[in-house]
């Protein structure tokens, strides 16, 4: 290979790896409300937690079983933990060491905090049904207080 088409090569790995970070694993639609006063009815948040899920984490979650260093959403703590725990790495990301599954993962999830408290709910409920079997929703009044926090 020469030089110019590896270094070609490299750019466009670089590229395509870094792509994530730069655009927050997806992109958000502010057209849904910041705030709502009523708590949303589950299946709404449901149905719009699994549009949010594929705009901006399928991209490193895939189906909610990870991959190379993103943890598999199936077995998480965080997910089948309280809802804050899911809250402060959704909208503060993470990053560092830490052992998933017994496997030593040193990743990077970046803060989406540009999502609104409606699309946070959405997405929470939606991850901690699917992947974590957990019922309870997580309404956008909880994650508008977490974020007072």
């Amino acid at each position: 290979m020469t030089h110019a088409r590896f270094a070609s090569r490299l750019l466009q790995v670089t590229a395509f790896t870094l792509m994530p970070f730069f655009y927050g694993c997806g992109s958000s639609d502010s057209s849904a409300p910041a705030v709502l006063s009523a708590d949303m009815d589950i299946d709404t948040l449901l149905q719009q937690g699994e549009e949010l899920y594929s705009q901006n984490c399928a991209t490193c979650h895939y189906g909610g079983g990870g991959g190379g260093q993103n943890p598999s959403l199936f077995t998480s703590s965080i997910v089948k933990g309280s809802p804050e725990g899911l809250m402060k790495v959704i909208l503060q990301g993470q990053r560092g060491v830490s052992m998933v599954d017994g496997r030593k993962l040193n990743g990077i999830m970046p803060a989406q905090a540009y999502l609104n408290d409606v699309e946070v709910a959405a997405i929470a409920t939606y991850v901690r049904r699917e992947f974590g079997k957990v019922e309870e929703p997580v309404q956008p009044a909880v994650v508008a207080r977490f974020r007072q926090k």
